[in-house]
């Protein structure tokens, strides 16, 4: 039997499903850091030491993938879990 509801594919508020905003956002917020130079002296040489922060696109393709990983992780095994208990302890338990 198929079902042809429209929460079958769609969230609860009927629109469809946000990519993964989590990990877009952290691209975001490290797209920031790459203005950002930080230095240190070294007070033995008086040599100065600076880091800089480089978004390369491969960093950002392994964030995202790191993020939908584990945002499919986070919301399979519990799911997975809570489909396998009985429905009448479940209940009681809650």
């Amino acid at each position: 039997m198929r079902c042809s509801s429209p929460a079958a594919t769609s969230s609860p508020s009927g629109k469809p499903p946000s990519p993964p905003v989590g990990g877009l956002a952290g691209v975001g917020l490290a797209a920031l850091l790459s203005f950002a130079h930080v230095s240190t002296v070294n007070f033995t040489s008086f040599s100065e030491v600076g880091f800089g922060f480089a978004l390369s696109p491969g960093v950002i393709l392994r964030a995202l993938i790191f993020a939908l990983v584990m945002g499919l992780v986070g919301g399979f095994l519990p799911a997975w879990r809570g489909a396998r208990l009985n429905i009448v302890n479940a209940l009681r338990e809650s």
